[in-house]
């Protein structure tokens, strides 16, 4: 483990990295080294552990007792991934906030380019910086950054955004949030804890898009345009069946059954009606919120028997009733 030298604190660092985590020992030690040997000192790191049962408290443990800007948690039961995000945030003290994965990988100089971001943009509620994705255990993460490049990852890996989540028009934002394929990108950002406190922080599934839309709303996001965040994709973040998704999220004793599909509209239209759009921006937003929930998509998802069923009907399942 490399962590910088110890330098005093302030009684509220500038920055607070909250990292949840759950049977993470194979990737958490790098991303916490990422974390701690960043150019900007002015952090804190709280890790809340959703009660791990492999390495993972040790291995946190022992950069708490190496380095006073970490704190470790851990949770007497596995709450879910959600009430474990939002529990990291609400422990959180630092003026600006930011969420990391435990597998997941920041530049040295990713926090300092955000802060600076987010304080030459006052009226910003997020600092974006440019993604890459990448797979398993590279030698060198950052191999050809500077560059424009990447010794571990093509060119198609590099995260495409929707550049009208940076629109000065909120409505650009938040159509832009609504259609985006990486919120589960966009959510690792910096925020402003100001703007982050005044929202929902929800407890449904796709939070992250919903979070990110209510932001949309709230203010302005900037793009930090370096290769600054790298995300790692692996077997144990893309292979679950739904109902290991449903207790993943949710906690062990959730019942099984997804947020109800006409539930997500009434849930982003409440999120306009709390923002101080004038009354036809409202309009106009919640009637683009219905037209993009009832998209075919979606309705399959309800009515189509199949691994993203809400019901979790799958087409085994009708054809022993079917036999029965």
């Amino acid at each position: 483990m490399q962590t910088p030298a110890h330098q005093e604190q302030r009684t509220s660092p500038r920055v607070t990295i909250g990292l949840p985590v759950y049977n993470g020992e194979a990737f958490v030690g790098r991303a916490i080294d990422s974390i701690l040997g960043q150019s900007f000192g002015e952090l804190e790191l709280i890790i809340t552990d959703n009660c791990s049962t492999d390495a993972t408290e040790s291995i946190c443990r022992s950069y708490e007792s190496t380095d006073p800007r970490v704190r470790y948690i851990r949770n007497s039961e596995n709450i879910g991934v959600i009430a474990n995000f939002n529990k990291v945030f609400e422990i959180a003290t630092g003026e600006y906030f930011k969420w990391a994965a435990s597998d997941d990988i920041c530049h040295p100089e990713m926090i300092q380019h955000l802060v600076g971001a987010l304080d030459d943009n006052p009226t910003a509620v997020m600092a974006v910086p440019q993604a890459r994705i990448f797979e398993n255990h590279p030698e060198n993460v950052y191999a050809g950054v500077e560059e424009g490049k990447s010794a571990i990852v093509n060119q198609n890996s590099v995260v495409d955004y929707d550049m009208r989540l940076f629109s000065v028009n909120p409505m650009d934002r938040f159509r832009a949030v609504l259609q985006t394929d990486h919120p589960g990108t966009v959510i690792y950002s910096l925020i402003r804890s100001s703007a982050l406190r005044e929202t929902g922080l929800h407890q449904v599934e796709g939070s992250d898009r919903l979070l990110l839309s209510e932001l949309a709303l709230k203010g302005e996001y900037v793009l930090v345009d370096r290769q600054l965040f790298f995300r790692r994709i692996h077997d144990m973040n893309i292979d679950r069946s739904r109902r290991e998704y449903v207790a993943m999220v949710h906690g062990e004793d959730h019942p099984g059954l997804l947020t109800p599909p006409w539930r997500w509209p009434f849930n982003y239209i409440r999120t306009i009606l709390k923002s101080r759009l004038s009354v036809p921006t409202k309009l106009q937003a919640s009637a683009m919120v219905v037209a993009h929930s009832f998209r075919p998509r979606f309705i399959r998802k309800f009515l189509v028997p199949g691994p993203e069923n809400y019901w979790g009907i799958t087409r085994d399942k009708l054809r022993l009733v079917y036999i029965l």
